[in-house]
């Protein structure tokens, strides 16, 4: 489970250091956004959760897609 942590948090490229927090932060902030819209749109708790789970994974795909794309480009 560490090495799945360390590998999300940072990759190491020859000969520089590439920072993957990003991933992470889009992570979170899916999260977030999907609890905003959820609350704003007066739904129950059980559904707030699924709404914000859903929001998290989305949040993380985009991140890793995200970054991905900017590690070929590179």
């Amino acid at each position: 489970m560490h090495a799945i942590v360390l590998l999300a948090t940072e990759v190491a490229l020859l000969p520089e250091r590439v920072d993957a927090s990003f991933v992470l932060v889009a992570s979170g902030l899916g999260g977030l956004l999907g609890s905003i819209v959820a609350v704003i749109c007066g739904l129950e708790l059980d559904r707030l959760a699924r709404v914000s789970l859903f929001g998290t994974i989305v949040g993380a795909t985009i991140g890793a897609v995200a970054f991905f794309v900017l590690l070929v480009l590179h």
